[in-house]
């Protein structure tokens, strides 16, 4: 959010993923709401070097968690709008996905972002927990039982019963799953309405948990049950596409395969690696 620019209407701090967005559209809703604003004058009144507000608004530079320290006193903010905006500029600018994820967590509890973003919510918890993407996957298995002792047993990875029967709740309460009337649970079509960067750093933190169960694979999975493999080699840039885009027809033929299968005998992740190890873009 942030393409409209405010007059007198009180932006929402709320509706907002991303710092700079926010405050594009408060500073211009101050200034059309109070005689004698201007920039010049609220970094006075901060402390700030006169050209700061104006290079932060460009984008030319990075606002610090100390200047806006010193800014929001004088930004007519509450508590509880000053405390988001300090974790909505960590989510927007920290290079560290551990704070990120952090950010997104405290955000989570202010109950103005629970009415404003419930897709959000949503769509942050069932990525952050793999075993939620993967008891929704069970149910395409003709045998599975709507039982958090039945999954516990068949997950090939140890998740905590009390955990399991929550995750359960969660996919049916929110149409992951559905229960029907004889008590069969289907598996319908959802799509991922979430967008921004609350929906990346839970995408990340997904890909995070699943390398670490495939780097536990290479253990307790027995080798004919899995394919782990890489290879290192030098590519041009041009290379780097071509080999992008085999990585995603082969994605894309997987997923294909996957649709066609009516009955299911185990669920599988497929995560494709490729990345740097030298040179490309930093």
């Amino acid at each position: 959010m942030g393409a409209k620019r405010f007059t007198k209407e009180r932006p929402d701090l709320f509706l907002y993923q991303d710092h700079l967005a926010f405050l594009k559209d408060w500073l211009a809703y101050l200034k059309a709401s109070q005689s004698g604003f201007s920039l010049r004058y609220l970094g006075r009144q901060a402390g700030l070097a006169s050209g700061y507000l104006p290079m932060v608004l460009s984008g030319k530079r990075l606002i610090t968690h100390k200047a806006l320290r010193k800014l929001m006193p004088y930004m007519f903010l509450s508590a509880s709008e000053q405390s988001y905006l300090e974790n909505l500029l960590s989510l927007s600018t920290s290079d560290s996905h551990e704070v990120k994820v952090d950010a997104v967590e405290r955000m989570r509890r202010f109950p103005r972002y629970q009415k404003n973003n419930p897709q959000d919510l949503k769509v942050f918890e069932y990525l952050t927990h793999w075993y939620y993407v993967a008891i929704r996957e069970m149910a395409l298995n003709a045998e599975f039982k709507a039982d958090p002792v039945w999954i516990q047993e068949n997950l090939r990875f140890p998740v905590p019963l009390h955990e399991i029967k929550h995750a359960l709740e969660f996919l049916l309460a929110n149409g992951y799953l559905v229960q029907l009337p004889g008590g069969q649970v289907v598996h319908p079509e959802v799509s991922l309405n979430c967008s921004g960067e609350v929906y990346r750093v839970a995408l990340a933190k997904f890909h995070h948990e699943i390398f670490e169960l495939a780097a536990k694979s290479i253990e307790r999975t027995p080798s004919e049950e899995r394919n782990i493999q890489g290879h290192t080699c030098a590519l041009t840039a041009e290379g780097i596409l071509k080999a992008q885009a085999i990585v995603d027809e082969a994605i894309g033929k997987i997923l294909d395969l996957g649709r066609t299968q009516e009955k299911t005998d185990a669920v599988y992740h497929l995560e494709v690696a490729l990345f740097p190890l030298q040179g490309g873009k930093k």
